[in-house]
């Protein structure tokens, strides 16, 4: 089955993020706690099904970009519009963020990528991605899932 496909078939929001940083890290985990209808699944940006994904979604592998992509329904967001899917699809509360997209999005990006540049040294960095839960790994894609 084609990447594309998957997240249409199985009705899930792919994140691909950077498993070394520690905001994105954060981010990961905050989506995990509050995923409560099973929507997401993720990869770090260098594992093999990030890589995989980032690859076939047209987008630099080496190095990963230093913005957080989704991919849901063969759709590819990034920067800002990433993070504003991600609050639209936990729904509830987390969509009152949607309103963000009234800020013009090169503001919305500029201000992404200023904190992008600067994730490591406010939030720290890991020296590799931290694993997750027994119960959380079958929300990671790995490579045996993607082919």
């Amino acid at each position: 089955m084609p990447l594309s496909e998957i997240p249409a078939q199985l009705g899930y929001m792919i994140v691909i993020y950077d498993g070394r940083c520690g905001l994105c890290h954060r981010s990961v985990r905050y989506i995990l706690n509050h995923d409560h209808h099973d929507r997401f699944r993720f990869a770090a940006n260098t594992s093999e099904a990030g890589r995989s994904v980032l690859a076939r979604a047209g987008m630099s592998i080496d190095p990963p970009p230093e913005s957080i992509v989704v991919v849901e329904n063969g759709k590819i967001f990034t920067e800002s519009d990433a993070v504003l899917a991600i609050a639209q699809k936990l729904g509830g509360i987390h969509r009152a963020l949607v309103i963000g997209r009234v800020i013009p999005k090169c503001i919305r990006n500029w201000l992404y990528k200023r904190i992008a540049r600067n994730r490591y040294r406010i939030f720290g960095q890991y020296e590799a991605c931290q694993l997750p839960s027994p119960g959380e790994l079958a929300k990671f894609l790995d490579h045996e899932n993607l082919i």
